[in-house]
């Protein structure tokens, strides 16, 4: 009985340790997921999600803002035909969110490409570069400058989005700095975003991007109770996991990045070494 009463208690006070190392907030940091199995989701995933705003030739009386949210079509070109060439995937965010819910593997050499705001350069450039190349891309839309000066229409989404090459999903319906509303009227403008693109797509919206990267813990709820599967900021980074699906990280690619330089970064975003 006594050895008995031993061994119950071995047991419990490792039931207790595990209890302790599950809720430290060392155990929840990405550099310890290793050393926490009792927390699967913190296991990371490296894929870079790539982030564009304009792609369109850049002229002499833009402003610097104008200028640093451009890249050329030459220089998206030289992009796409970089990593065509050296066998690079894009993976839809939808499977992206996906795989990580479900810790499922993703193979090396794959990234994501995005586009945030909707211009009408995703048309005119965009889309028939990333269809010539065989890549796929996701498009954040604010529904209402759709079919404004400077932005795509509501025929070129559909047109794009059944193309199968531009998956459409939300980015509010003003692009506001969601963090800095009343609660109602961000949940409106996540929720009804939604809505209106589903009733104007015919189909399933299920990624957000968050509008300048703004937000907080409302925000971050909202965006789950309406039926968001993953949601976007502008923070950068490559490494994703099951319990980073609503604050997912992007990178950059300018027009600056050519050559040895534009070979340098992307090897670097996929933790390879330049030769």
């Amino acid at each position: 009985m006594q050895a008995l009463r031993q061994k119950l208690q071995q047991k419990n006070i490792a039931a207790s340790m595990i209890v302790i190392i599950a809720f430290s907030p060392n155990a929840l940091s990405f550099s310890n997921a290793k050393q926490s199995p009792a927390l699967p989701d913190t296991r990371l995933t490296t894929l870079p999600i790539i982030l564009y705003h304009h792609i369109r030739p850049i002229t002499s009386d833009m402003s610097t803002l104008a200028r640093g949210l451009s890249v050329t079509p030459e220089n998206f070109e030289d992009q796409l035909r970089y990593f065509k060439k050296n066998n690079y995937t894009t993976l839809p965010l939808e499977q992206l969110a996906e795989a990580l819910e479900n810790e499922s593997s993703i193979p090396s050499k794959t990234f994501a490409l995005t586009f945030d705001d909707g211009y009408a350069d995703l048309y005119t450039y965009a889309w028939p570069l990333l269809t010539r190349y065989g890549f796929q891309a996701t498009a954040f839309i604010i529904v209402n400058r759709v079919g404004t000066p400077d932005y795509a229409s509501w025929d070129e989404l559909r047109e794009m989005e059944r193309s199968g090459v531009i998956d459409i999903q939300s980015h509010t319906l003003n692009h506001p700095m969601l963090a800095t509303l009343s609660p109602d009227r961000a949940r409106y403008e996540i929720e009804y975003s939604k809505h209106i693109l589903e009733k104007k797509l015919h189909k399933s919206i299920s990624i957000f991007c968050y509008p300048y990267g703004n937000y907080n813990e409302n925000v971050l709820r909202f965006v789950r109770q309406a039926g968001y599967a993953a949601a976007l900021t502008t923070k950068g980074g490559v490494r994703h996991a099951k319990n980073s699906l609503f604050e997912l990280h992007r990178v950059r690619l300018s027009t600056g990045d050519k050559d040895h330089r534009l070979t340098h970064i992307i090897r670097s975003l996929f933790g390879q070494k330049t030769p």
